[in-house]
């Protein structure tokens, strides 16, 4: 019986630990012209070689311009770092000077803080020129993080206890 509850809390401790929720950098394309629909054929170029990549992932969805948001932020391009709360959103695209950051932010909540990862000749970070957010709530996922499996795990445990003693 030891060895029972064990293994199963094993198991739900493993579990927990590999659904973790992350950003999925997409990379970093030319941002020219600068303009939505432009910004989307980007983002969605990238996804295409995301999804085509090898590796054991899930697909991600494509981008849509429906309900996307665009902000510029022209007056502070000296702005090498940047917080915004990306709950509720699939994908950003983080403009540094002339390029575009493309980031999958759909399974993560809250305020993310961006550094700018391009580099002008000199190796020094181009500041921030805007950005845009892309697919609002049109999916759903919620990390599960193993609290189910947990729970359940914790549900046959219970009866398994309540059994053993209704017996004696």
């Amino acid at each position: 019986m030891k060895k029972t509850l064990l293994a199963i809390a094993a198991i739900c401790v493993a579990v927990t630990f590999q659904a973790q929720a992350h950003l999925i950098d997409l990379g970093i394309t030319t941002g020219q012209p600068a303009n939505q629909e432009n910004r989307l054929d980007r983002l969605n170029e990238q996804i295409d070689m995301h999804n085509a990549s090898a590796g054991d992932h899930t697909p991600l969805p494509e981008a849509v311009l429906a309900g996307s948001v665009k902000e510029d932020i022209n007056e502070n391009l000296d702005l090498k770092e940047f917080s915004l709360d990306v709950s509720g959103w699939d994908y950003l695209v983080l403009k540094w000077g002339g390029m575009d950051q493309h980031y999958y932010v759909g399974d993560v909540t809250g305020d993310q803080t961006f550094g700018s990862t391009v580099l002008n000749v000199r190796g020094i970070g181009l500041g921030l020129s805007g950005y845009s957010l892309f697919n609002p709530g049109t999916t759903t996922r919620v990390p599960d993080g193993g609290i189910s499996l947990m729970l359940l795990g914790a549900g046959l445990g219970a009866l398994g206890l309540a059994r053993r003693f209704i017996k004696r």
